[in-house]
């Protein structure tokens, strides 16, 4: 056995006790942290899960960049020989590594997390997964101005944070300013309607508005941003079909949504039902 063949025998057994060490080390990190989120009572045990797969996903990231510079000169051969194959792999799995980036732009800007309401490319809902290639919502709508969620969970790839804008209506700690769409009841005037939204939203609102104010405002002095209006207000506007539509802008709770939604739109019928004993 000649003196270099010692030395890299020597060395490669060095690299396979460390790789051993790392991996038995990560292994261990991942059961301490896991027993430990799983006995705490300070989580939900939503959060619990939640807390332990960020965890994981993290660990493991780590592990694979620490094994990867571990063995990267043994790598490094094997690499340049095959840097042809590479090219040819991503090409072919181009989308893929689009994902993989959009993951990562999602996570180092903070576009979204578990939880926030978001949209995407005509799509509503609330994230209730997110990794780094896929973001799972739980439908909004699917008409335009619905607030409720359908119950379909729908996965969207990473990779339309990069070509599509992404808006997410959680900043305000969860609150957001919500838009409600009414047609105009025949015999009544748009000045009559409005009192009588007004008149419901700030019923609604009642018991949140100042919280929502203070919240909103705090966020845009942070930002530097234009205050919006906070207060209901009751706007018209063109629809698609040249008709006039009556809009209503209030805040909400995003977790509540579908609740307001429900509330004025219960009110409306009612409104109509008044309207038409009147007549009759």
């Amino acid at each position: 056995m000649t003196v270099d063949s010692w030395i890299s025998q020597g060395n490669n057994l060095r690299q396979v006790i460390l790789t051993i060490a790392l991996i038995s080390t990560v292994t261990s990190l991942k059961f301490i942290y896991n027993f430990r989120i799983r006995k705490s009572r300070k989580f939900s045990s939503i959060e619990k899960i939640r807390k332990i797969k960020t965890t994981s996903n993290y660990l493991t990231f780590i592990s694979i960049f620490l094994l990867f510079i571990l063995w990267f000169s043994h790598l490094q051969t094997v690499m340049i020989s095959f840097v042809a194959v590479v090219a040819a792999i991503v090409v072919a799995t181009k989308e893929v590594i689009m994902t993989f980036m959009g993951g990562v732009l999602i996570k180092m800007n903070n576009h979204y997390e578990v939880g926030d309401r978001i949209e995407v490319d005509g799509i509503r809902g609330f994230v209730v997964e997110r990794n780094l290639t896929t973001t799972k919502v739980l439908e909004i709508g699917p008409e335009k101005h619905s607030q409720q969620t359908t119950g379909d969970i729908i996965t969207i790839p990473n990779s339309l944070v990069l070509t599509k804008a992404v808006v997410n209506e959680s900043y305000f700690k969860n609150y957001s300013i919500k838009s409600f769409a009414f047609s105009l009841p025949p015999g009544v005037t748009f000045d009559e309607f409005e009192v009588e939204l007004l008149s419901w939203s700030n019923e609604i609102c009642k018991d949140y508005l100042k919280e929502a104010k203070k919240i909103i405002e705090k966020f845009c002095h942070k930002e530097g941003l234009l205050i919006p209006n906070v207060e209901p207000r009751v706007r018209l506007v063109m629809t698609e079909k040249k008709e006039l539509e009556v809009l209503l802008k209030l805040p909400a709770k995003n977790e509540y949504v579908g609740d307001v939604e429900q509330n004025l739109f219960r009110k409306y019928a009612l409104y109509l039902t008044t309207l038409e004993k009147a007549k009759s």
